[in-house]
Parts: structure tokens; sequence; C-alpha cells
């Protein structure tokens, strides 16, 4: 059974497809019957070259697509040619529903394309609004934060004021205790002085009566 496929071809890393027909018993990479073009995938859109006419000839003749070379020739309306060719239409008609096909594909590309824009736009403007949150809440964060060190600030000032008037104030009643012991004990020499001086004076006079 005769199948077409993509051979490999190319460098390392940098592979570039023919599509092939071959027999279906040998190796991917064996002997082929045809070369009937070239698939580019690395390209952005991807780049067909393909000989249309020998693959419809092959298609006609039984030739089996694999999976992959199936799904280029119907993105390329291949098979829809195929079908048309199948039913008895004309060149005509078929050139005219291929045209009328690939008008309808290109609006549905632009369609598929503009959806993939509009979901892009709205993910970037999620992720927009995400970053803004972020941010909104970093700015937030650092502000309890700044309100917190104030008011640690604040209370570390009153307790150290509080702390230094107590000290001050204990200090001060320690002074005035001090100050009232060291007048009691004036005023106790005094009245001893006071009293040994009248001690004195009584003696002074009972020797002289004598």
């Amino acid at each position: 059974m005769v199948v077409l496929r993509l051979k490999r071809k190319g460098r390392k890393k940098r592979p570039i497809y023919h599509v092939v027909a071959a027999d279906k018993r040998r190796a991917a990479q064996g002997r082929i019957i045809e070369d009937l073009g070239r698939f580019d995938n690395l390209n952005v859109p991807n780049k067909l070259e393909l000989n249309e006419d020998r693959v419809i000839h092959w298609l006609q003749k039984g030739a089996k697509p694999s999976d992959t070379v199936r799904s280029i020739l119907k993105n390329e309306g291949i098979l829809y040619k195929m079908h048309l060719l199948r039913w008895g239409k004309s060149e005509e008609e078929i050139e005219e529903a291929l045209a009328e096909w690939h008008e309808k594909r290109g609006d549905k590309v632009d369609g598929e394309q503009s959806q993939k824009d509009k979901q892009k736009a709205l993910l970037e403007a999620e992720e927009k609004e995400y970053k803004k949150q972020l941010e909104k809440k970093a700015a937030e964060e650092a502000r309890r934060r700044e309100q917190a060190e104030a008011e640690a600030k604040l209370e570390a000032e009153k307790k150290a004021k509080e702390e230094a008037e107590a000290e001050a104030a204990e200090k001060a009643k320690a002074e005035e205790e001090e100050n009232e012991e060291a007048e009691a004990e004036s005023k106790q020499e005094e009245k001893a002085e006071a009293e040994t001086d009248d001690s004195s004076d009584d003696e002074e006079e009972e020797k002289k009566e004598s």
C-alpha cells in the first residue's frame, strides 16, 4: 500500500520535512516512490510547498495519508477538492467552491485570531490588575509597619519620660528626707549644747556658794 507521509530532512535542530509517497512496508527514512513537496513548521506561519496535482493523483489511486499529512491536506483544502472531484463537479464549480471555502476559512482564522487577541488582552488586564493589587497591598503593609514603628517609638519615649520623672521624684524625695534628717540632727546637737551650757552654769554657782 502507498502512503503519503513526512520524511525528515535538514540538519540537527533545524529539520525540514519532505511530503512523500512511499511504500508502507518500507522504513520511514527508507526509499520513496515520489517526492511531493516540502513542509517547514519552524517558520511562522508554516511554510508549505506541494505538488497538488500529484498529491491528488496518489489519493485517487488509493494512497492513505498519515495523520499529519491528512491535517496538512485538510488545511490546504485538498481533501475538500477531492470530494468535489468525486461528486463530478466541473473545474469552474470546483474553483468557485474552493474560493468560497478559502474565504470562509480566512474569516474563521481571523475570528480565532481576534478571539485570541481578546483573550490575550483580558489576561494582560488581569495581570495588570493583579500587580496593582499586590502593589496596593505592599503599600498598605509598609504604611501599617511605619505606623506601628511610630507608635512603638512614642510608647518608648513616653515610658522613658515616665521613668525619668519617677527617678527625679524619687531623688527629690531622698534629698528632702536627707535634709529633714540633717535638720533634726542639727536641732538635737543645739539642744545638747544648750543642756551642756546650763549644767556648767549650775556647777559654777554651786562652787561660788560653797
